[in-house]
């Protein structure tokens, strides 16, 4: 569903991406593992338009986001990692703008937003303004809107960074369920977070690919790992005896 081939980019004399290739099979739940400033935010702005490679090829569903842009935006949802709303809006009206910007009809904008407002568990806060949200309950209307349109690949830049863990576990089982009928790829630093709800993981490490697959073929690659200490003592020379 999702293919990077041999992308690279710079920020100045930044190399932020260095010939990073990978795939998501459609219908998965993929992870997308590394540390802060590892490239993971600056692949999934990639492929949702915002960001364009130097060098390299990106396809979604296999259209090219070089040539076929807005095909491409109309299949995917996105969750940037910090959302920004307009505090003065209800969550409705929040998602009602949210399904315009995306093409629903206005006949249908009202329907999108309870939908998926349910979806999310904020049916009940629908008309609170987005301002008395608390950053857990923003995260869940960010994927709201992610989900609006009802597109077939998901991505998400640190879904549950906000949330606490009683969040986090209601996010994991919602995915859980998204995951049955749509592509999610999504990102985090957290290998406990992957382990989670993804199918797969694709590691990157300073801008390169590292490793990527099935996660039981890779922990299955990474063998025991054996850590070894050397201590060394010194003695002081007044705790001597003849």
């Amino acid at each position: 569903m999702i293919e990077c081939k041999a992308i690279s980019m710079k920020f100045g004399a930044f190399k932020a991406l260095d010939n990073v290739s990978f795939r998501v099979p459609s219908e998965k739940c993929y992870g997308f593992l590394g540390q802060n400033g590892a490239g993971k935010t600056t692949v999934l702005r990639m492929l949702v338009g915002l960001l364009r490679p130097d060098q390299g090829e990106i396809f979604v569903a296999g259209h090219s986001l070089l040539t076929e842009r807005e095909q491409v935006q109309r299949l995917c949802g996105y969750l940037p990692q910090r959302p920004e709303f307009y505090p003065w809006l209800s969550g409705e009206e929040f998602l009602r703008l949210s399904a315009e910007l995306v093409g629903v009809s206005a006949r249908q904008t009202k329907h999108e937003a309870g939908k998926y407002l349910a979806t999310v568990g904020l049916a009940d806060f629908a008309r609170r303004r987005v301002g008395k949200y608390s950053g857990g309950m923003q995260q869940r209307l960010g994927l709201a809107a992610a989900l609006i349109g009802d597109p077939p690949v998901l991505l998400l830049d640190e879904p549950v960074s906000a949330l606490d863990p009683q969040g986090r576990d209601e996010m994991f089982s919602l995915l859980k369920k998204l995951k049955q009928e749509k592509t999610i790829f999504l990102s985090s630093h957290i290998l406990h977070d992957i382990e989670q709800v993804c199918d797969g993981v694709v590691i990157i490490h300073k801008g390169q690919i590292r490793a990527q697959g099935s996660l039981p073929e890779l922990l299955n690659q990474s063998g025991e790992s054996t850590v070894g200490a050397q201590v060394h003592f010194e003695v002081d020379s007044r705790l001597k005896t003849n």
